[in-house]
């Protein structure tokens, strides 16, 4: 465990070379900012010390489930 997930920021320079930078700025946004914050806080509620430590891998998968989402709903609009 442990790194940092690379396929968000891969997928965020993916739509950053498609030129939409609102939905490379969201999944940058929502991956450092909202899901670490929010899952920093609920987390430790709920698993205690152990929550801390998960806190960033989920906010990773919550960033990872958006990305997917944005890539199914703009696959028409980009061809791939």
């Amino acid at each position: 465990m442990g790194g940092k997930n690379y396929e968000n920021i891969a997928f965020k320079a993916f739509f950053t070379a498609l030129n939409n930078g609102i939905i490379s700025a969201a999944i940058s946004f929502l991956r450092t900012l909202l899901f670490q914050i929010a899952s920093a806080m609920i987390l430790p509620l709920i698993l205690g010390l152990d929550g801390i430590w998960l806190s960033i891998t989920c906010a990773e998968f919550c960033a990872l489930v958006i990305t997917v989402i944005f890539l199914i709903t703009n696959r028409k609009k980009y061809n791939y």
